[in-house]
């Protein structure tokens, strides 16, 4: 086996690659990520719609309670990951389609024809969910 090279390789900060000679499989070292800002008392409850879903343009409408949509997450420059410049949101998932991020609690969203089902929770700046027992309906 020969190998070259046109310079160093280019290493992440956060993860160190090597490969195990004997069964040529890669190995990460996984880093503990720092503990997150904590949001113990927020809240999000569905005000709207209160009956079974149907097809069609549909407003959704929540309350936020103990947590700010729209600011952002006081630890977030500090992170260095993704972080939206929009601020904290509502990560909402439709049918296990792709999330949508809202940054108000009020939007409309138009729903195929058939039975739907709804996850929404509350997400930090940086698209972490708040973890509790009352940030997602």
């Amino acid at each position: 086996l020969l190998g070259t090279s046109c310079g160093p390789a280019k290493k992440d900060k956060t993860e160190e690659e090597t490969v195990d000679e004997t069964t040529q499989t890669k190995k990460y070292k996984v880093y503990k990520a720092p503990a997150s800002q904590e949001y113990n008392d927020a809240a999000l409850t569905m005000s709207a719609p209160t009956t079974a879903l149907d097809t069609g343009e549909t407003t959704f409408k929540f309350e936020v309670s103990n947590y700010e949509l729209g600011v952002q997450t006081p630890d977030a420059e500090t992170r260095g990951i993704a972080n939206s410049g929009k601020g904290q949101h509502i990560h909402f998932i439709l049918n296990n389609d792709p999330y949508s991020a809202h940054y108000e609690p009020e939007f409309t969203k138009n729903l195929p024809e058939g039975k739907h089902i709804v996850l929404a929770f509350l997400s930090r700046s940086y698209h972490e969910s708040v973890k509790n027992g009352n940030s997602y309906v």
